[in-house]
């Protein structure tokens, strides 16, 4: 476990950019991590930072590297859920509802830094005594809001019968560029873990949606026509 008030400043900006922080002056980061128990801790590639069955108890913030969370169905295969990147929040649904058991588990898929939050002190309406941490609240509910939305998404993509549908699903729920590409935030056997189907599948189809006219592509990146 690293001491974040070193570490801290070298990502004040990824800070900036999450849903956690971004609506908060810099200024007062040392006083909010100060109230939410912050650390630091680095995990090598391949670590588990959470378990099947252990308590989660910590949100987390990715400061650099790839997480991987995923759950085993009833054939113990491994589902892959979401792939966590650096400014990206997790945990947060399963720390405030101070769960147990945690239903996923996380892993490095290379050397991270992850920033942890402890939100159990956000109960103790005591402690709201500046604006700043007000915010921290309203911000945490904006994030569980967006975190159900990309459940929802999950859940639309993963009810459709043909790997042509999961696919612009998927991409329609992507930003675009200023050039109008859209740019996926994995590979593309990563992307066709998220979507639930074989990659070898998923290539063919990509292939014909190119030739149908329905896309292009540019490794990660996809420009819908």
């Amino acid at each position: 476990m690293a001491n974040y008030e070193t570490i801290i400043p070298t990502y004040i900006p990824i800070l900036q950019k999450t849903p956690l922080f971004g609506t908060i002056d810099p200024a007062d980061y040392p006083e909010l991590l100060d109230f939410l128990q912050a650390s630091v801790r680095r995990f090598r590639k391949g670590q588990m930072l959470v378990n099947l069955g252990d308590p989660f108890r910590h949100i987390g913030i990715v400061l650099e590297g790839t997480l991987e969370g995923s759950f085993e169905n009833e054939n113990f295969d491994q589902i892959n859920m979401n792939y966590f990147q650096k400014g990206d929040l997790f945990g947060e649904a399963l720390a405030l509802a101070n769960i147990e058991y945690s239903p996923i588990q996380l892993r490095a898929l290379e050397d991270s830094l992850v920033l942890y939050l402890d939100p159990s002190v956000i109960y103790r309406t005591d402690a709201w005594d500046s604006p700043s941490k007000k915010s921290i609240i309203a911000n945490l509910v904006r994030g569980l809001s967006l975190q159900n939305v990309f459940l929802n998404l999950k859940i639309r993509i993963h009810t459709q019968k043909s790997i042509r549908d999961k696919v612009l699903i998927y991409l329609y729920s992507l930003p675009a560029g200023p050039d109008g590409w859209k740019t996926v935030p994995f590979s593309q056997t990563a992307l066709a873990e998220f979507l639930g189907v074989n990659r070898s599948a998923l290539a063919r189809e990509l292939t014909k949606m190119k030739a149908d006219g329905v896309l292009k592509t540019d490794r990660r990146r996809f420009l819908l026509l």
